[in-house]
C-alpha cells in the first residue's frame, strides 16, 4: 500500500544514513578528527593517517563519500526530526537510551553539539506545546553534558554522578570533591554568586532542571565508552583525580569545538631543565603512559 511505501521508504533512508555515518566514523576514528574535519582529510587524501596507513580514494570515489556524508549529517532539524518519527519505528517509550538503541550510528558528543535530549523533545513538541519553556535551563543542560560530562572519562567521577541521580540529588552523596566538582561541572560559578549557602541548595537547583532521567542515559553511554583502567595516586590519597583519567578544563579547541580537557598522568621526577622565559623542563612519569595514549600525545607533540 501507499502507507506502507512511505514508511519502507523512510526505513531504507533511515538505514542508509546510518550506513553513511558508520562510514564516515570509521574514518574519523582513523585519522581522529571531527565531523567538519574528516571532510577536509577526504579532499586532502588523509594527511593525518597514521604512518604505514595509506587511503586513496578515486576523484569519483571521494565525490561520492562527500556528498553522501553532507546528505546524511546530523543537523538539529533532522535530529528534531528523527526525534518525531522515533514512533513508527518502534513501541519502546521515547527515551535518550531507547533513541540512541534505535539509531546506534549517532555519537553522543554529535547530538550534543547541536541541543540537549530536553532541547530537542521540546523542539519536536513545539507546535502542541503552549506552556514557557526555560531556554536558560536548556542552556544550562547542555553546557554541562557537552563541555565537561562528555569529556571527562574517571569512572569514579562517572559513577559517582550515577549515584547523586539515583539519589535525586541528595547533598550527603559521595565524597565532598566529588560533590564541588558536580556543583561547577553544572553551574560554573561559586555557590556565593550564585546565592547558594549550602550543597544542599545547589543540589536543589540542579534537581528542579529535571535532568535526572536525561543524565542517567548520558552516563550509562558515558560509561560504556570508557574501558582502561584508573587508579589511585597512592601518594596524593587526598586528590580525587584518577590515574590516566580525562577531565575538562578551560583551554581551547578539541574536535566537537569544545575547550579542550586534560589527561592525568599521574606524578612525576625532576630531569633537567634548560633555557630561560620559557624554560623546558624534563620530566620522567612515575608510572608510564599505556601504549594506547602514545599516538594522541605524539600528535599533540607535533602540533
Amino acid at each position: 500500500s501507499r502507507g506502507q511505501g512511505v514508511l519502507h521508504r523512510t526505513g531504507l533512508r533511515r538505514s542508509f544514513a546510518s550506513r553513511v555515518l558508520t562510514f564516515a566514523n570509521k574514518f574519523r576514528a582513523l585519522v581522529g578528527k571531527s565531523a567538519r574535519a574528516i571532510n577536509r582529510e577526504i579532499e586532502q587524501g588523509f594527511p593525518h593517517a597514521p604512518l604505514g596507513c595509506r587511503i586513496e580514494l578515486t576523484k569519483r570515489t571521494q565525490e561520492m563519500v562527500l556528498d553522501n556524508i553532507r546528505k546524511a549529517s546530523l543537523t538539529l532539524r533532522r535530529l528534531v526530526a528523527m526525534v518525531q518519527q522515533y514512533p513508527q519505528h518502534t513501541h519502546l517509550p521515547l527515551t535518550l537510551a531507547n533513541f540512541l538503541t534505535l539509531y546506534p550510528h549517532i555519537d553522543l558528543n554529535e547530538l550534543y553539539k547541536r541541543g540537549s535530549w530536553s532541547e530537542l523533545m521540546l523542539k519536536a513538541e513545539l507546535k502542541a506545546n503552549d506552556s514557557p519553556v526555560d531556554e536558560s535551563a536548556l542552556k544550562t543542560i547542555k553546557k554541562a553534558v557537552f563541555q565537561r560530562i562528555l569529556t571527562t572519562d574517571d569512572h569514579a567521577y562517572l559513577l559517582f554522578l550515577q549515584q547523586l541521580c539515583q539519589t535525586d540529588f541528595a547533598p550527603d552523596t559521595g565524597s565532598e570533591r566529588h560533590r564541588l566538582m558536580c556543583h561547577y561541572d553544572v553551574w560554573q560559578q561559586t555557590g556565593l554568586a550564585l546565592g547558594f549557602s549550602s550543597m544542599a541548595q545547589s543540589f536543589a537547583a540542579l534537581r528542579r532542571l529535571g535532568i535526572k532521567a536525561e543524565l542517567m542515559d548520558v552516563l550509562d553511554w558515558k560509561l560504556s565508552q570508557t574501558k582502561h583502567e584508573q587508579s589511585r595516586m597512592d601518594d596524593l590519597s587526598d586528590v580525587p583525580l584518577r590515574l590516566h583519567a580525562r577531565y575538562s578544563r578551560e583551554q581551547t579547541k578539541d574536535e566537537y569545538g569544545r575547550t579542550m580537557g586534560f589527561v592525568n598522568f599521574g606524578e612525576v621526577n625532576y630531569i633537567s631543565h634548560t633555557g630561560s622565559q620559557p624554560m623546558d623542563i624534563t620530566w620522567e612519569l612515575v608510572t608510564p603512559m599505556p601504549n594506547f595514549m602514545w599516538q594522541q600525545a605524539a600528535k599533540l607533540a607535533v602540533g
